[in-house]
């Protein structure tokens, strides 16, 4: 059997993580949000992103007083049950999938990434991108690269641990986010910026 560093000894890999359509965030989102949700999920419901965990974190925050679901599955109706045996339906709204999340995110005040698994996650970007802090589990070098970026290493939740989700949702709940990095980093002019000087090398 022939391995790649059989092949390719000195190989290495470089990861260029996507980017955002920046303009067009800029002409989508609101220009004075005002903030209605405490926390927000956006993301399919189904099993691999974990929408269950993003509601039962919030059941037990002590911070968490209303909670917004963003997104369309065949788990909403179990969802919507567990609410009601966690007994905060009222506490928690159900929209649907909406072609626009940006208003809704900017109108919370903190984004929930719940994912058993996650590739890279755009929305993550588009809440860092909306000056909206984030909460994740760490399932992926590219959430660390999303959180890092915007200095937020700290909210990077061990996987499966609901515990230490509810933990940071009450701290970042209980300060006002300030952002402060360059957004630059999350944009497609980035990557693509990434991805020409990598040809440039590979050329030269």
């Amino acid at each position: 059997m022939i391995y790649e560093r059989d092949l390719l000894p000195n190989s290495k890999i470089l990861t260029i993580y996507n980017g955002l359509d920046i303009k067009y965030i800029e002409q989508q989102k609101s220009i004075q949000p005002q903030k209605i949700w405490d926390c927000i999920f956006v993301g399919r419901l189904s099993h691999e992103k974990q929408p269950e965990h993003a509601i039962r974190a919030f059941a037990k925050s002590q911070k968490a007083k209303k909670l917004l679901i963003v997104g369309e599955g065949d788990l909403k109706h179990a969802l919507q049950d567990l609410c009601k045996q966690l007994n905060i339906e009222n506490c928690v709204e159900f929209i649907g999938w909406v072609n626009n999340p940006y208003a809704y995110i900017q109108q919370s005040r903190l984004l929930i990434s719940s994912s058993i698994s996650e590739g890279y996650g755009l929305v993550i970007s588009e809440a860092l991108y909306l000056d909206i802090p984030v909460v994740a589990y760490n399932v992926s070098d590219a959430i660390y690269h999303q959180l890092s970026i915007a200095n937020l290493e700290e909210n990077l939740v061990t996987p499966q641990n609901i515990d230490e989700l509810v933990e940071k949702i009450d701290q970042n709940l209980n300060q006002t986010y300030h952002a402060h990095f360059e957004k630059k980093q999350l944009s497609n002019e980035t990557m693509i910026e990434k991805f020409l000087n990598l040809i440039k090398k590979d050329h030269y």
